[in-house]
């Protein structure tokens, strides 16, 4: 499979034991609430697959399971916005990483 970003070869899977040191998130801000949700009072998980590049931006995201009413879209693109400290190879480089993360919309 080739990655979307860069047209190269996709980044392991971080399960995958190729790295000393998992990315730890630096900037993820939570998206926002879509007036459709909140009139609809959707709550739910939106899962997400992307890749945290060797500098620390989110890469080749892809939407594994959504909800609907924009929350989708809201939270695509806001994980793109995110930026983390990336992994660690086992010889402490900075290492491009697949990894999958969920999205919580929780109404109050």
């Amino acid at each position: 499979m080739e990655d979307e970003r860069n047209g190269g070869p996709r980044a392991p899977l971080a399960d995958e034991g190729n790295v000393s040191k998992m990315p730890t998130c630096v900037s993820c801000a939570k998206p926002a609430y879509t007036t459709l949700a909140r009139q609809f009072k959707v709550a739910g998980r939106i899962v997400v697959v992307l890749t945290i590049e060797t500098d620390g931006t989110a890469g080749g995201i892809q939407l594994v399971k959504g909800v609907g009413f924009g929350l989708d879209e809201a939270a695509v693109e806001k994980v793109r916005q995110w930026r983390f400290n990336p992994a660690l190879d086992k010889e402490g480089n900075p290492t491009a990483i697949r990894v999958t993360v969920e999205v919580s919309f929780r109404q109050l």
